[in-house]
């Protein structure tokens, strides 16, 4: 598994995936920041080979095949580099339905603490055969 991460705080949770991954070998592949200085220096004391300051640019060159999903509440989200979807899942079979038939082979989970029924629902819809990596906010 090789992947990517977005804002240099998400190196550790990425370095922590990798440390339990059972699956097969886990590489960190590439780091980007606003500031390219500071992307540089984590890539550097993490020996991750590329960095960047520009996601579209990281995601483009990493092949990387993914899609941002916001609740139907977020009225204007912020532009991606990624395809976007707006919109509920219809709960645990809603979104499991949609992993499968969209193919996606791994889920991380950076929704806001309040979002809790979503972060349990992407535990029970993963199940055992699709990955899931969530990221957690500190207080």
């Amino acid at each position: 598994m090789r992947l990517t991460t977005k804002g240099r705080f998400a190196v550790t949770a990425m370095m922590d995936l990798a440390m339990r991954q059972t699956r097969g070998p886990v590489t960190l592949a590439a780091i980007c920041d606003t500031n390219l200085e500071l992307a540089r220096k984590t890539a550097a004391q993490y020996g991750v080979p590329a960095c960047y300051a520009d996601a579209g640019e990281m995601y483009r060159e990493a092949g990387l095949d993914a899609v941002f999903s916001y609740a139907g509440r977020t009225a204007d989200p912020v532009g991606q580099p990624l395809p976007q979807r707006i919109g509920g899942f219809g709960g645990v079979d809603g979104l499991r339905a949609y992993l499968v038939q969209e193919k996606i082979t791994h889920v991380v989970d950076a929704t806001h603490p309040f979002a809790a029924q979503m972060s349990r629902n992407a535990v029970e819809a993963t199940g055992s055969d699709i990955p899931l990596i969530a990221l957690q906010r500190l207080p």
